[in-house]
């Protein structure tokens, strides 16, 4: 939490205004969680307008034109269609479901339709002094869902004034220092801020007035962030200027999923009602640098914010930004990362990284038909397949076709998009942190132990989430391969957010368990080690101790039973370091003994048998002939924490086991970072052997034997460095620890640019050519930046998406008489360097 304390949000009861709302008249959001969810529901019109049972009726006859993604009960579009078919669903007494139903009056097999954060909602709707973090586009300050959600650095703002004075930064007493305390400040004017937000008192307005003094109040680096950072322009105002085509006003969007205003009779609700969000403009559309990820993640570390959100795909996988998450998660920020907006197993950075959650997204199996006007391209697609418009629901799990799946799935929330998928998230786990929070002060029986760690947070949501089966998934067309347990295409499953608070409240909080070592998907040549370590940090604050077990099984999707001992051990303290080893020549002989048979498919490109760690999954993209199945070398391992009360954590990651004789002596190497340039071979030292020219994303650049050691003649065998990124501001606190940023290299260029008849080394990086000789020496005027003037802020606008800095590499050639090589380097201020 950033900025003085304020003092603590008031009851929620009282907090909020009396609304009309679901079919009776009551308080959002109720303060039983044992009543209806349809009672004291919040009284904005988009929450559930199509439901029968809406106050003075629905307003609409299509189910997915209401927010169903917050419900904890079957919508009665789809009560009677959509139904649990599994056996745990089937046998009686199946207490929490049906009950939510039939609470709701629905059909008790109706497939609930959401996370169940109606329900959560009567536990808490979250706190002010709980913040969420945006990292993406930045946020359009005319979004009035989000005008009073914007959390404010106190410490960099001065004490309201009203005629009637004002005490304490929270002037009106609401709980929540935000922009309506300076509601009749003299000193602000809704003119002030950016002109599309006039007429509304926003944080842009503050930013207008108070923010322009060039001071750092809170020490924290950053002069004058009232309200959040951009660290695309570097400036203290995070305006989305710029996002463009799909990715426009991406950053609002997910914001609003988070904590837009809720109960206010206008739009739609936000996962946690009363948590703040801190906008954070990394980019201006959706794939990003992740030094600039890594730097905000950083801020959130520094600045206390609890929860960080990155609907975003990352353009390399720097060093630095490993270790900002790996600090961030020790210090409590916990982190949903988006799996991205592809229908593949692939992931990204910073997706895979060990502290990341993978959001996915379900839908509906005929989600998009139905709507009023129908949507050609839907209609059309489905027609394909014989489905005709309108539709019953019949399921809504599947995957959507905007979302990742595979061996990093953590959860799948409701939504079209992963990015809409990782907004809902980022609320979820703040609705959790806040009632974490609220039950550590109550005033009697207090949670223990205090507020929850970032691992508690992902336990909790994992652990409770409900398991999507194969019964479940039936309907129109082909569904999604489920298992019961985990399995790639839904993870642990649909977060249940009313259980997991139940959890809180009951003190039922489980161990941690996270795995540290080796990285996610490492390949690992059996020819080459037998062995691989696994590492761990695991720990049971609030119980007497725990039992710990390291497992492993053959493929990417194991079933619970296929999983075999490695090691394990009762323990009272935290465990940090190695849990065992697991015996690769025994992984790869499970792998070349499984083979397992398919059902007759549609999908041409499905082998009839998989091989290996591989699974039967229709919905893959398809394969050509005699193409191996890119999971036939896959293994899991696992860790599984059980305390002392009986409540239980997991951690697992998916590695490779493969088996190749032809890898040359010294390789293959780890790089500790990004190796996204390709790398170029030439004679550097005159020997008549190829060196290795090896540029990282970490900003350093090595020449190799070889046999993979260092050229001793290039820099004394070291790598060379580019400058610090430009955006790094080196009095963030956090620098003592974790090592700056340096621009990104990309792929060299090797050849003779000043006529002396011997090679230089030539590449672009962050807002710099560089050039070095062939000894590791820079090269006499280098490194030479760009025009700044030709990418200034100014300049961007939603029809000009110029920007500052280098992605391609270089080129070398004659492009004159004389015989040296010149360089040219197109950049990203739509303009080419030579």
């Amino acid at each position: 939490m950033r900025g003085r304390v304020v003092r603590p949000a008031v009851p929620v009861a009282v907090a909020l205004a009396l609304a009309v709302a679901g079919p009776a008249l009551g308080a959002f959001p109720g303060v039983n969680p044992d009543e209806s969810v349809r009672q004291n529901t919040p009284n904005d019109p988009d929450f559930d307008q199509c439901e029968t049972d809406n106050e003075g009726g629905p307003t609409c006859t299509n189910t997915f034109d209401q927010e169903f993604e917050r419900f904890g009960f079957a919508p009665s579009g789809s009560q009677n269609s959509a139904l649990y078919k599994d056996p745990a669903a089937l046998a009686p007494g199946n207490s929490r479901r049906e009950a939510q139903n039939a609470g709701a009056g629905r059909n008790l097999l109706g497939q609930i339709s959401g996370v169940s954060a109606d329900r959560a909602w009567k536990y808490s709707i979250g706190r002010a002094d709980i913040q969420v973090a945006i990292l993406d586009t930045g946020i359009r300050w005319n979004n009035r869902a989000l005008r009073k959600k914007v959390a404010l650095n106190a410490e960099e703002l001065p004490t309201p004034q009203r005629p009637a004075g004002c005490a304490a930064d929270d002037c009106n007493g609401d709980g929540a220092f935000d922009v309506d305390d300076y509601a009749d400040d003299p000193r602000v004017s809704e003119g002030a801020g950016h002109d599309e937000a006039d007429g509304i008192l926003d944080a842009s307005d503050l930013i207008a007035v108070f923010g322009q003094a060039g001071t750092d109040e809170d020490g924290n680096g950053y002069a004058d962030d009232i309200a959040g950072w951009d660290f695309f322009d570097d400036d203290n105002d995070p305006y989305d200027a710029s996002s463009y085509s799909s990715a426009n006003n991406h950053g609002s969007g997910r914001a609003s999923e988070a904590g837009a205003q809720t109960n206010d009779t206008d739009g739609g609700t936000g996962v946690c009602p009363r948590c703040q969000v801190v906008p954070m403009r990394i980019w201006d559309t959706f794939v990003v640098p992740v030094g600039n990820f890594g730097q905000a993640v950083l801020y959130a570390a520094d600045n206390e914010i609890e929860v960080v959100e990155g609907a975003v795909g990352g353009l390399e996988n720097p060093r630095f930004a490993r270790q900002a998450f790996d600090l961030a998660y020790r210090r409590g920020v916990f982190m949903t990362i988006v799996s991205s907006d592809l229908n593949s197993a692939n992931h990204n950075f910073p997706t895979f990284y060990d502290e990341a959650l993978q959001v996915q997204g379900t839908v509906a199996d005929v989600h998009g038909l139905g709507e009023n006007p129908p949507n050609a391209a839907f209609v059309n697609f489905f027609s394909a397949l014989g489905i005709a418009t309108g539709a019953p629901i019949e399921t809504w799990f599947r995957n959507s076709g905007t979302t990742q799946y595979g061996g990093h799935a953590h959860i799948v929330m409701p939504a079209v998009t992963g990015s809409a998928a990782t907004g809902q998230a980022s609320g979820a786990a703040a609705l959790i942190a806040s009632y974490g929070r609220e039950r550590a002060q109550a005033a009697t029986d207090p949670l223990s132990g205090g507020p929850l760690d970032s691992n508690e947070i992902k336990q909790l949501l994992t652990m409770t989430a409900e398991d999507v089966v194969p019964e479940n998934t039936t309907g129109a067309g082909t569904p999604d391969p489920a298992q019961v347990g985990w399995d790639q295409h839904f993870g642990y499953g649909r977060p249940d957010l009313g259980l997991a608070l139940q959890r809180i409240r009951e003190a039922k909080i489980p161990p941690q368990a996270l795995l540290t070592s080796p990285s996610w998907f490492e390949p690992l040549n059996v020819e080459r080690q037998g062995q691989v370590q696994i590492a761990g940090r695991l720990s049971a604050e609030r119980a007497p101790g725990y039992r710990w077990d390291l497992q492993w099984a053959p493929g990417i999707e194991p079933a619970e039973d296929d999983f075999m001992d490695v090691a394990g051990g009762d323990e009272t303290a935290a465990r940090d370091g190695a849990l065992g080893s697991v015996d690769l020549e025994a992984v790869r002989s499970a792998l070349d003994a499984r083979s397992t048979p398919c059902a007759p498919l549609s999908n041409s490109g499905t082998d009839a048998v998989v091989e290996g760690g591989g699974t039967c999954d229709p919905t893959a993209p398809g394969k050509g002939p005699g193409d191996t199945d890119p999971n036939e070398p896959a293994f899991t391992v696992r860790v599984v924490v059980t305390d002392a009360d009986g409540d239980r954590a997991e951690d697992r990651k998916t590695l490779f086991a493969y088996r190749d004789t032809t890898e040359h002596d010294g390789w293959s190497r780890k790089l500790g970072t990004g190796g996204e340039a390709s790398q170029r071979m030439f004679d550097l030292n005159g020997d008549n052997a190829l060196d290795i020219v090896e540029a990282d994303s970490s900003g350093e650049m090595r020449v190799l034997n070889a046999d993979g050691t260092p050229l001793a003649s290039f820099n004394g065998g070291q790598p060379v460095t580019t400058r610090q990124a430009a955006n790094v501001h080196p009095g963030e606190p956090s620098y003592d620890t974790v090592t700056p940023p340096r621009e990104v290299l990309r792929t060299p260029a090797i050849g003779d640019i000043d006529g002396d008849r011997l090679p230089e080394i030539v590449n672009t990086a962050g807002e710099h050519v560089y050039a070095w000789e062939a000894n590791g020496e820079e090269v006499t005027g280098f490194p030479q930046r760009l025009n700044p003037a030709l990418s200034l802020p100014a300049d961007r606008t939603r029809d000009n998406h110029v920007k500052r800095g280098f992605l391609a590499p270089p080129t070398l050639g004659n492009l004159d008489d004389d015989p040296e090589m010149e360089i040219v380097a197109p950049a990203l201020d739509q303009h080419v360097y030579a």
